[in-house]
């Protein structure tokens, strides 16, 4: 959450990136990596405001968060929907 707050504060952009399948190429308890395909979606990069005083710090942080979060949300919908 640190670097996440480092960037809005420094109004550096954040480009949502959505990977689907990247559990078939590491799969849990093994250690060598097996041959697949991902897919990769990257979203609409999101720019945020200068902030000045901690107060509204805090609430771009939440609402930045909650915008990221629902954007790769919908990503990985729309991705394994593709699929089907």
């Amino acid at each position: 959450m640190r670097i996440f707050s480092f960037n809005i504060s420094n109004s550096s952009p954040i480009l949502p990136v959505a990977i689907h399948g990247p559990s078939k190429i590491a799969p849990k308890g093994k250690y060598i990596p097996c041959f697949s395909k991902i897919r990769v979606t990257v979203g609409d990069l999101i720019l945020p405001p200068k902030v000045y005083n901690k107060k509204s710090m805090k609430n771009l942080i939440k609402d930045i968060t909650y915008q990221t979060m629902n954007q790769l949300e919908m990503m990985l919908k729309d991705l394994g929907e593709e699929r089907r």
